[in-house]
């Protein structure tokens, strides 16, 4: 998943990292390190957190793919 984003979602829906962590389940730390590219997420994680901010979660993984192009 893309860091910013993931980010760029998050505050967009006017969202703390710790809000955004609880709605999804997870630790704030660990949304901190997903937002800085320090850790990867799985696909079921990326689910979840694309559902919380409203976002497609094709789109955010699509971000994070280096050299590819959206058609």
């Amino acid at each position: 998943m893309a860091k910013v984003k993931l980010k760029a979602a998050r505050i967009k829906r006017g969202l703390t990292q710790a809000q955004l962590a609880e709605r999804s389940g997870l630790l704030q730390q660990y949304v901190s390190l997903v937002e800085q590219g320090k850790q990867n997420v799985t696909l079921t994680t990326a689910q979840t957190l694309a559902r919380v901010l409203q976002e497609d979660v094709s789109d955010m993984l699509r971000a994070a793919a280096p050299g590819r192009r959206r058609k």
